[in-house]
Protein backbone atom coordinates (compact mmCIF):
# COMPACT_ATOMS: atom_id res chain seq x y z
CA UNK A 1 0.00 0.00 0.00
CA UNK A 2 2.72 2.43 1.22
CA UNK A 3 4.10 1.75 -2.41
CA UNK A 4 1.61 2.31 -4.72
CA UNK A 5 1.24 5.40 -2.28
CA UNK A 6 4.65 6.73 -3.23
CA UNK A 7 3.91 6.21 -6.87
CA UNK A 8 0.69 7.55 -6.69
CA UNK A 9 2.58 11.00 -5.51
CA UNK A 10 5.47 10.84 -7.39
CA UNK A 11 2.31 11.02 -10.40
CA UNK A 12 1.34 13.51 -8.80
CA UNK A 13 3.92 16.02 -8.80
CA UNK A 14 5.33 15.39 -11.76
CA UNK A 15 1.83 15.80 -12.85
CA UNK A 16 1.86 19.33 -11.27
CA UNK A 17 5.48 20.39 -12.09
CA UNK A 18 4.29 19.59 -16.29
CA UNK A 19 1.26 21.85 -15.32
CA UNK A 20 3.47 24.97 -14.26
CA UNK A 21 5.53 24.69 -17.13
CA UNK A 22 3.04 24.67 -19.76
CA UNK A 23 1.66 27.65 -17.86
CA UNK A 24 5.02 29.53 -17.60
CA UNK A 25 5.41 28.93 -21.27
CA UNK A 26 2.04 28.94 -22.20
CA UNK A 27 0.27 31.96 -20.45
CA UNK A 28 2.52 35.14 -21.42
CA UNK A 29 2.14 34.41 -25.08
CA UNK A 30 -1.40 34.23 -24.85
CA UNK A 31 -1.68 37.38 -22.61
CA UNK A 32 0.72 38.97 -25.13
CA UNK A 33 -1.29 37.81 -28.19
CA UNK A 34 -4.54 39.65 -27.04
CA UNK A 35 -2.26 43.09 -27.17
CA UNK A 36 0.07 43.31 -29.43
CA UNK A 37 -1.19 41.30 -32.21
CA UNK A 38 0.49 42.60 -35.77
CA UNK A 39 -1.32 42.28 -38.98
CA UNK A 40 0.56 39.93 -41.98
CA UNK A 41 3.10 41.58 -43.86
CA UNK A 42 4.49 40.36 -46.85
CA UNK A 43 5.91 43.62 -48.64
CA UNK A 44 9.05 45.18 -47.21
CA UNK A 45 10.20 46.75 -50.09
CA UNK A 46 10.08 50.19 -48.10
CA UNK A 47 12.08 49.32 -45.47
CA UNK A 48 15.52 51.39 -44.98
CA UNK A 49 15.76 51.60 -41.07
CA UNK A 50 16.60 48.09 -39.71
CA UNK A 51 17.06 47.15 -35.66
CA UNK A 52 18.78 43.89 -35.39
CA UNK A 53 18.23 42.39 -31.48
CA UNK A 54 20.95 40.09 -30.99
CA UNK A 55 20.12 40.11 -26.99
CA UNK A 56 23.02 37.41 -25.97
CA UNK A 57 26.63 36.71 -25.57
CA UNK A 58 29.81 37.88 -27.32
CA UNK A 59 30.00 34.45 -29.77
CA UNK A 60 26.56 35.30 -31.30
CA UNK A 61 27.35 38.98 -32.10
CA UNK A 62 31.30 37.87 -33.82
CA UNK A 63 28.78 35.14 -35.71
CA UNK A 64 26.64 38.32 -36.92
CA UNK A 65 28.76 40.28 -38.19
CA UNK A 66 28.70 39.03 -41.87
CA UNK A 67 24.70 39.60 -41.83
CA UNK A 68 25.45 42.97 -40.74
CA UNK A 69 27.89 44.02 -43.11
CA UNK A 70 25.31 42.66 -45.44
CA UNK A 71 22.45 44.57 -44.68
CA UNK A 72 24.50 47.34 -44.45
CA UNK A 73 26.16 47.00 -48.45
CA UNK A 74 22.23 46.41 -49.67
CA UNK A 75 21.62 50.24 -48.13
CA UNK A 76 19.66 49.42 -44.77
CA UNK A 77 20.73 51.75 -41.79
CA UNK A 78 21.57 48.98 -39.55
CA UNK A 79 21.40 49.20 -35.77
CA UNK A 80 21.46 46.94 -33.12
CA UNK A 81 20.71 46.04 -29.46
CA UNK A 82 22.64 43.53 -27.37
CA UNK A 83 24.30 43.52 -24.32
CA UNK A 84 26.81 45.49 -23.48
CA UNK A 85 29.67 43.10 -23.77
CA UNK A 86 28.86 41.68 -27.13
CA UNK A 87 28.21 45.45 -28.38
CA UNK A 88 32.06 46.01 -27.62
CA UNK A 89 32.41 43.54 -30.55
CA UNK A 90 30.77 45.87 -32.82
CA UNK A 91 31.90 49.06 -32.04
CA UNK A 92 33.09 51.69 -34.69
CA UNK A 93 32.48 49.27 -37.33
CA UNK A 94 30.90 51.47 -40.51
CA UNK A 95 28.52 49.31 -40.90
CA UNK A 96 26.57 49.69 -37.54
CA UNK A 97 24.92 53.66 -37.46
CA UNK A 98 24.02 52.74 -33.66
CA UNK A 99 23.39 50.62 -30.96
CA UNK A 100 21.40 49.89 -27.30
CA UNK A 101 22.10 47.99 -24.39
CA UNK A 102 20.22 45.06 -23.11
CA UNK A 103 19.75 44.46 -19.66
CA UNK A 104 17.59 41.30 -18.76
CA UNK A 105 18.84 40.97 -15.12
CA UNK A 106 15.08 41.83 -13.95
CA UNK A 107 12.22 42.33 -15.64
CA UNK A 108 12.44 46.05 -14.14
CA UNK A 109 15.86 46.28 -16.41
CA UNK A 110 14.01 44.86 -19.19
CA UNK A 111 11.33 47.45 -19.12
CA UNK A 112 14.23 49.89 -18.64
CA UNK A 113 15.97 48.76 -21.52
CA UNK A 114 12.36 48.81 -23.63
CA UNK A 115 11.63 52.14 -23.05
CA UNK A 116 15.02 53.61 -24.09
CA UNK A 117 15.08 51.79 -27.97
CA UNK A 118 11.44 52.92 -27.91
CA UNK A 119 12.54 56.40 -28.29
CA UNK A 120 13.51 55.52 -32.23
CA UNK A 121 11.40 54.19 -34.79
CA UNK A 122 12.00 51.39 -37.25
CA UNK A 123 11.04 49.92 -40.06
CA UNK A 124 11.85 46.11 -39.83
CA UNK A 125 12.80 44.78 -36.25
CA UNK A 126 15.27 41.29 -36.81
CA UNK A 127 14.81 39.14 -33.53
CA UNK A 128 17.88 36.59 -34.64
CA UNK A 129 17.01 34.30 -31.43
CA UNK A 130 15.77 30.61 -32.93
CA UNK A 131 13.92 29.93 -29.17
CA UNK A 132 13.88 32.97 -26.63
CA UNK A 133 12.88 33.72 -23.21
CA UNK A 134 9.61 35.10 -22.21
CA UNK A 135 11.28 38.44 -21.55
CA UNK A 136 12.99 38.43 -24.53
CA UNK A 137 9.61 37.90 -26.88
CA UNK A 138 7.97 40.55 -24.89
CA UNK A 139 11.11 43.15 -25.29
CA UNK A 140 10.57 42.69 -28.86
CA UNK A 141 6.78 42.93 -29.07
CA UNK A 142 7.22 46.33 -27.47
CA UNK A 143 9.52 47.49 -30.44
CA UNK A 144 8.32 50.58 -32.65
CA UNK A 145 8.28 48.94 -35.39
CA UNK A 146 5.29 47.87 -38.92
CA UNK A 147 7.22 44.55 -39.17
CA UNK A 148 8.96 42.07 -36.60
CA UNK A 149 10.61 39.22 -37.49
CA UNK A 150 11.88 36.51 -36.01
CA UNK A 151 12.26 32.78 -35.91
CA UNK A 152 9.87 29.69 -35.09
CA UNK A 153 7.58 32.52 -33.94
CA UNK A 154 4.27 31.58 -35.80
CA UNK A 155 2.38 31.66 -32.27
CA UNK A 156 3.39 34.76 -31.28
CA UNK A 157 1.17 37.46 -32.91
CA UNK A 158 3.26 40.15 -32.18
CA UNK A 159 5.79 38.95 -34.99
CA UNK A 160 4.25 39.30 -38.40
CA UNK A 161 6.95 37.38 -40.49
CA UNK A 162 7.89 34.19 -38.51
CA UNK A 163 10.56 31.59 -40.39
CA UNK A 164 10.77 28.39 -39.92
CA UNK A 165 14.47 27.01 -38.91
CA UNK A 166 14.66 23.80 -36.95
CA UNK A 167 17.97 22.49 -39.09
CA UNK A 168 19.70 21.09 -35.57
CA UNK A 169 22.92 19.83 -37.31
CA UNK A 170 23.49 22.91 -39.59
CA UNK A 171 25.98 25.69 -38.16
CA UNK A 172 23.89 28.80 -37.59
CA UNK A 173 24.78 31.09 -39.81
CA UNK A 174 22.47 29.31 -42.23
CA UNK A 175 19.50 30.95 -40.46
CA UNK A 176 20.33 34.27 -42.35
CA UNK A 177 19.68 32.95 -45.50
CA UNK A 178 16.04 33.04 -44.86
CA UNK A 179 16.35 36.68 -43.81
CA UNK A 180 18.07 37.67 -47.02
CA UNK A 181 15.79 35.60 -49.21
CA UNK A 182 12.46 37.87 -47.41
CA UNK A 183 14.82 41.23 -48.03
CA UNK A 184 15.76 40.34 -51.65
CA UNK A 185 19.52 40.26 -50.79
CA UNK A 186 22.42 38.39 -53.00
CA UNK A 187 24.91 37.71 -49.89
CA UNK A 188 28.67 38.32 -50.23
CA UNK A 189 30.72 35.48 -48.14
CA UNK A 190 31.67 37.74 -45.77
CA UNK A 191 33.91 36.36 -42.73
CA UNK A 192 33.70 37.03 -39.06
CA UNK A 193 34.72 40.76 -38.51
CA UNK A 194 36.89 41.41 -35.58
CA UNK A 195 38.97 44.22 -35.25
CA UNK A 196 41.50 45.84 -31.87
CA UNK A 197 42.09 49.23 -31.55
CA UNK A 198 45.82 50.25 -31.45
CA UNK A 199 46.13 50.97 -27.76
CA UNK A 200 44.60 47.78 -27.11
CA UNK A 201 46.93 45.97 -29.10
CA UNK A 202 50.32 47.79 -27.55
CA UNK A 203 48.79 46.93 -24.06
CA UNK A 204 48.96 43.06 -25.10
CA UNK A 205 52.74 43.53 -26.37
CA UNK A 206 53.68 45.07 -23.01
CA UNK A 207 52.07 42.15 -21.42
CA UNK A 208 54.44 39.69 -23.45
CA UNK A 209 57.56 41.46 -22.90
CA UNK A 210 57.07 41.57 -19.48
CA UNK A 211 56.15 38.18 -19.06
CA UNK A 212 59.08 37.04 -21.19
CA UNK A 213 61.51 39.65 -21.31
CA UNK A 214 64.22 37.46 -22.09
CA UNK A 215 64.85 35.64 -25.67
CA UNK A 216 63.67 32.14 -25.42
CA UNK A 217 64.17 29.10 -27.67
CA UNK A 218 63.05 30.53 -31.35
CA UNK A 219 60.86 27.17 -31.78
CA UNK A 220 58.67 27.83 -28.83
CA UNK A 221 55.48 28.85 -29.61
CA UNK A 222 52.58 31.24 -28.23
CA UNK A 223 49.89 28.82 -27.09
CA UNK A 224 46.65 30.44 -25.61
CA UNK A 225 44.50 28.28 -23.16
CA UNK A 226 41.18 29.38 -22.33
CA UNK A 227 40.11 26.53 -19.99
CA UNK A 228 36.68 27.62 -18.90
CA UNK A 229 33.74 28.68 -20.49
CA UNK A 230 30.52 30.71 -19.94
CA UNK A 231 28.73 27.23 -18.15
CA UNK A 232 30.37 25.13 -15.86
CA UNK A 233 29.67 22.01 -17.86
CA UNK A 234 32.15 23.27 -20.64
CA UNK A 235 35.29 23.59 -17.75
CA UNK A 236 38.04 21.57 -17.51
CA UNK A 237 39.29 20.11 -15.06
CA UNK A 238 42.52 21.05 -12.60
CA UNK A 239 43.91 17.52 -13.98
CA UNK A 240 43.28 18.56 -17.15
CA UNK A 241 44.53 21.49 -17.31
CA UNK A 242 48.02 20.01 -15.99
CA UNK A 243 47.58 17.90 -18.59
CA UNK A 244 47.38 20.35 -21.63
CA UNK A 245 50.45 22.54 -19.95
CA UNK A 246 53.08 19.55 -19.90
CA UNK A 247 52.10 18.91 -23.60
CA UNK A 248 52.97 22.56 -24.06
CA UNK A 249 55.74 22.20 -21.89
CA UNK A 250 58.47 23.60 -25.01
CA UNK A 251 56.22 26.88 -25.40
CA UNK A 252 54.99 30.00 -24.04
CA UNK A 253 51.57 29.44 -22.56
CA UNK A 254 49.05 32.32 -21.53
CA UNK A 255 45.93 31.54 -20.07
CA UNK A 256 42.60 33.37 -20.29
CA UNK A 257 39.44 33.99 -18.37
CA UNK A 258 38.31 35.03 -15.83
CA UNK A 259 41.18 36.17 -13.66
CA UNK A 260 39.98 34.82 -9.94
CA UNK A 261 39.84 31.14 -11.52
CA UNK A 262 42.74 31.18 -13.76
CA UNK A 263 45.37 32.99 -11.33
CA UNK A 264 44.55 30.12 -8.75
CA UNK A 265 45.67 27.45 -11.07
CA UNK A 266 49.03 26.00 -10.25
CA UNK A 267 51.21 26.45 -13.17
CA UNK A 268 54.74 26.09 -14.30
CA UNK A 269 57.33 28.44 -15.29
CA UNK A 270 56.16 28.91 -18.44
CA UNK A 271 52.95 29.54 -18.12
CA UNK A 272 51.28 32.93 -17.32
CA UNK A 273 47.83 34.97 -16.09
CA UNK A 274 46.08 36.82 -18.78
CA UNK A 275 44.82 39.79 -16.05
CA UNK A 276 42.04 41.14 -19.07
CA UNK A 277 40.36 44.81 -19.13
CA UNK A 278 37.92 43.15 -21.59
CA UNK A 279 37.48 40.79 -24.52
CA UNK A 280 39.09 43.33 -27.10
CA UNK A 281 42.95 42.49 -25.18
CA UNK A 282 42.02 39.20 -24.95
CA UNK A 283 41.32 39.11 -28.88
CA UNK A 284 44.47 41.09 -29.52
CA UNK A 285 46.24 38.30 -27.41
CA UNK A 286 44.54 35.28 -29.60
CA UNK A 287 45.82 37.57 -32.53
CA UNK A 288 49.34 36.99 -31.40
CA UNK A 289 49.40 33.25 -30.68
CA UNK A 290 50.44 31.02 -32.76
CA UNK A 291 47.74 28.45 -31.76
CA UNK A 292 44.39 28.91 -29.48
CA UNK A 293 43.28 26.03 -27.29
CA UNK A 294 40.02 26.32 -26.01
CA UNK A 295 36.42 25.31 -24.87
CA UNK A 296 33.13 25.61 -26.19
CA UNK A 297 32.77 29.46 -25.79
CA UNK A 298 33.01 32.85 -27.42
CA UNK A 299 37.02 31.99 -27.90
CA UNK A 300 36.08 29.89 -30.56
CA UNK A 301 34.27 32.36 -32.81
CA UNK A 302 36.65 35.15 -31.98
CA UNK A 303 39.52 33.10 -32.98
CA UNK A 304 37.49 31.86 -36.40
CA UNK A 305 37.30 35.59 -36.94
CA UNK A 306 41.07 35.91 -37.01
CA UNK A 307 41.45 33.42 -38.94
CA UNK A 308 43.70 31.84 -35.82
CA UNK A 309 45.16 27.84 -36.12
CA UNK A 310 43.02 26.42 -32.92
CA UNK A 311 42.06 23.31 -31.39
CA UNK A 312 38.47 23.34 -30.09
CA UNK A 313 36.49 20.97 -27.31
CA UNK A 314 33.50 20.74 -27.11
CA UNK A 315 30.81 17.68 -25.94
CA UNK A 316 27.81 16.07 -26.98
CA UNK A 317 25.29 14.87 -24.38
CA UNK A 318 24.50 11.46 -24.56
CA UNK A 319 20.69 12.86 -23.82
CA UNK A 320 20.77 14.49 -26.90
CA UNK A 321 20.65 11.05 -28.45
CA UNK A 322 17.38 9.90 -29.55
CA UNK A 323 17.67 6.35 -28.23
CA UNK A 324 18.50 8.09 -24.93
CA UNK A 325 16.79 6.77 -21.57
CA UNK A 326 15.57 10.03 -19.81
CA UNK A 327 15.20 10.07 -15.71
CA UNK A 328 12.19 11.65 -14.10
CA UNK A 329 13.95 14.98 -14.22
CA UNK A 330 15.53 14.47 -17.22
CA UNK A 331 11.94 14.25 -18.44
CA UNK A 332 11.35 17.62 -17.36
CA UNK A 333 14.04 19.12 -18.64
CA UNK A 334 13.21 17.97 -22.11
CA UNK A 335 8.98 18.66 -21.65
CA UNK A 336 10.66 22.42 -20.44
CA UNK A 337 12.76 22.70 -24.11
CA UNK A 338 9.42 21.10 -25.76
CA UNK A 339 7.05 23.24 -23.89
CA UNK A 340 9.30 26.77 -24.80
CA UNK A 341 9.06 25.96 -28.62
CA UNK A 342 5.75 24.88 -28.77
CA UNK A 343 4.24 27.84 -27.08
CA UNK A 344 6.24 30.23 -29.72
CA UNK A 345 5.73 28.11 -32.69
CA UNK A 346 2.83 25.34 -32.29
CA UNK A 347 0.98 26.01 -35.74
CA UNK A 348 3.99 25.73 -37.54
CA UNK A 349 5.24 22.57 -35.52
CA UNK A 350 1.85 20.99 -35.97
CA UNK A 351 0.97 22.13 -39.92
CA UNK A 352 4.59 20.47 -40.88
CA UNK A 353 4.80 17.66 -38.21
CA UNK A 354 7.96 18.67 -37.25
CA UNK A 355 9.99 16.93 -34.42
CA UNK A 356 11.25 19.28 -32.00
CA UNK A 357 14.96 17.82 -32.31
CA UNK A 358 17.42 19.58 -29.96
CA UNK A 359 20.07 21.70 -31.40
CA UNK A 360 23.46 19.49 -31.25
CA UNK A 361 25.50 22.67 -30.10
CA UNK A 362 29.17 21.23 -31.29
CA UNK A 363 27.24 21.45 -35.28
CA UNK A 364 25.61 24.70 -35.08
CA UNK A 365 28.31 26.64 -32.87
CA UNK A 366 31.12 25.06 -34.54
CA UNK A 367 34.65 26.69 -35.72
CA UNK A 368 33.85 27.07 -39.55
CA UNK A 369 36.74 27.80 -40.41
CA UNK A 370 39.37 25.48 -41.94
CA UNK A 371 42.64 26.74 -39.45
CA UNK A 372 40.82 24.87 -36.15
CA UNK A 373 40.81 21.51 -35.06
CA UNK A 374 37.14 20.43 -33.50
CA UNK A 375 37.41 17.91 -30.65
CA UNK A 376 34.05 16.35 -29.95
CA UNK A 377 33.79 14.20 -26.32
CA UNK A 378 30.72 12.25 -25.26
CA UNK A 379 30.06 13.13 -22.18
CA UNK A 380 27.85 15.38 -19.73
CA UNK A 381 30.26 17.37 -18.99
CA UNK A 382 33.87 18.14 -20.50
CA UNK A 383 35.66 17.76 -17.38
CA UNK A 384 34.64 14.23 -16.61
CA UNK A 385 36.51 13.06 -20.11
CA UNK A 386 40.15 11.04 -18.93
CA UNK A 387 42.89 13.04 -18.63
CA UNK A 388 44.07 10.14 -21.23
CA UNK A 389 41.63 10.43 -23.47
CA UNK A 390 42.38 14.18 -23.80
CA UNK A 391 46.06 13.84 -23.92
CA UNK A 392 45.75 11.87 -27.17
CA UNK A 393 43.32 14.25 -29.15
CA UNK A 394 44.85 16.81 -28.24
CA UNK A 395 48.29 15.40 -29.18
CA UNK A 396 46.21 14.12 -32.79
CA UNK A 397 44.78 17.77 -33.04
CA UNK A 398 48.22 19.67 -32.39
CA UNK A 399 49.76 16.94 -35.05
CA UNK A 400 47.14 17.79 -37.60
CA UNK A 401 47.69 21.55 -37.20
CA UNK A 402 51.50 21.37 -37.81
CA UNK A 403 51.39 18.91 -40.63
CA UNK A 404 48.78 21.45 -42.58
CA UNK A 405 51.61 24.14 -41.43
CA UNK A 406 54.25 22.28 -43.47
CA UNK A 407 51.93 22.12 -46.14
CA UNK A 408 51.22 25.60 -47.07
Amino acid sequence: MKTELKKWNRKRNYALKTLKLKLKYFLPILVLNQIKAKQTIQDVSNIKKILVVRNDLIGDMVLSTPLLRNLFEHGYEVYVVSKAQALSMIENKDYVAGSFVYNDASWKHVFESIKNVRQHRFDLVIDMKLSSKTEHIWFCAWMKTPVLMGFNKSNVKAYNISHSYRNPEAHISRSFESIYTKLGIHAKPHAYDVSVPAAVRSHTQAFLQSAWPQQVDTNSKLIVLNPFGSKSDRWLSEAQIAVILAFFSAHKVVLIGEYAKISAITTPNHVKAFQSKGVLDITALIEMADCMVTVDTAIVHIASALQSKMIAFYKETPLMRPDAILNEDQQLKQSKYEFERLAQDYPNIRHNHQPLAKHVQFKMYAPNHPQAVQKVFTCHRIDAVSCEHLQQELGDAWQQLMQENHAV
